[in-house]
């Protein structure tokens, strides 16, 4: 039997006048006041009510001034601790104390934390962060996600959280002062996107994307490379609780897409919604961090999407990083100036030499799968799972840290860490990864700089770095012809009837240098 909701009407709303004692109701505090600073209340905000624990419950025992509040705070945690299990099996989530937790709570922020700790509400732990910070992470109880906790909307209309999350969001969507151009106009994007499914259809994708992470994470069993608690993590199988476990948490998550986007387009930012990477200075949107499947429902200003991405995307933006340093004079460009400068001398003309045929030219060959028949990996008749190995090879030994990677044995035993970054990379490419994760590089970037051990995380940065940029030339050639797109980090959505006039612009952009960069869509 579902949940039966109570009646939320209430007597008075805000702004109303009452003659007889000449005093107006505040909602926010549930009380009749002499003067108002607005009258009417903007519905932009979104927040769940839970069957678990709803509002009476709140008000009984905090009182009617702050169920909006602990509401939302809720929400903030329900939401979040969604999208981090995906990638992490947690639900363990980070937000700000001083900033967001007090903005939406109030002063008396602390307080109503620790009691909402003692009712078994939330769990808090501590871990250490950088330069030996403590950093306080929430846990939502268990039962606002089990399948029995209903769910309904709520509009969010206490004025001063809603004046608060103005103020957040629009200083997230901010440089500095400046009001930033590529947020705001995948914003204005956003606002024309539409998720066109019913319930059986969205089952469909969920089912197809359960069926392709359990066969990979089969085929994961016998990558070499992988570290202990990721191989902890594939071995783990999937039972029937975990299966249905995956699909419910999609169902929540593709519910919570289409409130986003209705909060979106009455004027709300979603937290976490919009804004840039704080390591990467890479954009995020409301639909980049929810399950991929979800783009294939996905209209775009009325029109079917289609995804337009970089060709071996990691490696081009390698191969064109060594292009600048070989043949950008200084002066050319500040990005390659900067890298010359770390990397010194090295030559790079075996690594350009060896990979010319994948990124030079019209007719490229396919890198992944170029350097697996090279090694013997792919056989050139098999299928994809093979490919996938050497992609998630490269990207470990561009990502990952030097130590780790000593530690292992590639390709069957057959080659030592030294022997395969070689083997890939050449002699010049290695050198210039060893050199990048070794140094204290500072590109004015977003975010913390890396030192001692941390350092090895420069080379992801500096590739991710490259990538905003190109990206962003290209973007900006959209927003000025008025072109709607959502971004995907190294690609984007767009409308299948703007594919031609993409195409000429992505190709207007990537000339020169950037010729080895190339985009398809599917």
């Amino acid at each position: 039997m579902s949940y039966k909701w109570y009646s939320k009407n209430r007597e008075y709303s805000y702004g109303d006048y009452n003659k007889d004692i000449k005093k107006y109701f505040n909602e926010d505090s549930g009380k009749w006041v002499s003067r108002l600073n607005n009258i009417v209340i903007d519905e932009k905000y979104i927040r769940y009510e839970f069957s678990y624990w709803d509002e009476r419950e709140i008000e009984k025992i905090f009182g009617y001034d702050l169920v909006e509040r602990i509401g939302r705070f809720l929400f903030v945690l329900y939401k979040k601790g969604i999208e981090v299990e995906r990638r992490r099996d947690n639900r363990w989530v980070y937000v700000e104390s001083s900033k967001v937790c007090c903005g939406i709570l109030g002063s008396r922020y602390i307080e109503i934390i620790a009691e909402l700790k003692n009712l078994d509400i939330i769990n808090i732990k501590y871990e250490k962060g950088k330069f030996g910070k403590k950093k306080e992470l929430y846990e939502l109880n268990d039962g606002f996600f089990n399948e029995k906790c209903e769910r309904r909307i709520v509009w969010i209309r206490n004025s001063r959280l809603n004046r608060f999350l103005d103020k957040l969001y629009s200083g997230e969507l901010k440089v500095g002062n400046d009001r930033d151009e590529f947020i705001y106009w995948e914003i204005e994007s956003c606002k024309n996107v539409d998720v066109v499914s019913n319930s059986d259809g969205i089952g469909v994708l969920l089912k197809r994307r359960l069926n392709g992470k359990i066969e990979l994470d089969w085929e994961k069993r016998d990558w070499d490379f992988i570290s202990n608690k990721e191989r902890k993590k594939v071995e783990r199988g999937w039972d029937d609780k975990r299966r249905s476990d995956y699909l419910f948490n999609g169902r929540l998550s593709f519910d919570l897409l289409k409130i986003e986007l209705d909060e979106l387009k009455r004027g709300g930012f979603s937290f976490d919604g919009f804004g840039r990477d704080n390591k990467s200075g890479r954009y995020v949107n409301i639909i980049i961090n929810k399950e991929k499947e979800f783009r294939s429902v996905i209209k775009l200003d009325g029109e079917n999407v289609v995804d337009v991405d970089m060709v071996n995307g990691y490696v081009s933006l390698f191969y064109r990083l060594l292009k600048g340093i070989k043949n950008v004079k200084k002066g050319e460009s500040k990005f390659d100036d900067y890298i010359k400068k770390i990397v010194g001398d090295i030559d790079v003309s075996d690594f350009l030499n060896k990979y010319e045929m994948c990124f030079e030219g019209n007719e490229r060959i396919d890198f992944y799968k170029y350097l697996g028949i090279e090694l013997g990996v792919i056989d050139k008749n098999i299928g994809e799972v093979n490919r996938k190995y050497m992609k998630g090879l490269i990207l470990y030994l561009i990502n990952g840290e030097r130590g780790d990677g000593m530690r292992k044995r590639y390709l069957n035993n057959q080659f030592s860490y030294d022997e395969i970054m070689e083997k890939i990379f050449c002699k010049g490419g290695y050198e210039v990864i060893e050199k990048i994760k070794n140094s204290d590089i500072d590109f004015k970037l977003r975010g913390e700089n890396y030192y001692g051990y941390e350092r090895f995380k420069n080379m992801s940065r500096v590739l991710m770095s490259m990538e905003v940029l190109i990206m962003r030339g290209i973007w900006k050639k959209f927003i000025e012809r008025k072109i709607f797109y959502i971004s995907l980090y190294d690609g984007m959505l767009i409308k299948k009837s703007d594919l031609g006039i993409v195409n000429i612009l992505i190709d207007s952009e990537l000339e020169g240098l950037n010729s080895c960069i190339s985009f398809k869509s599917k």
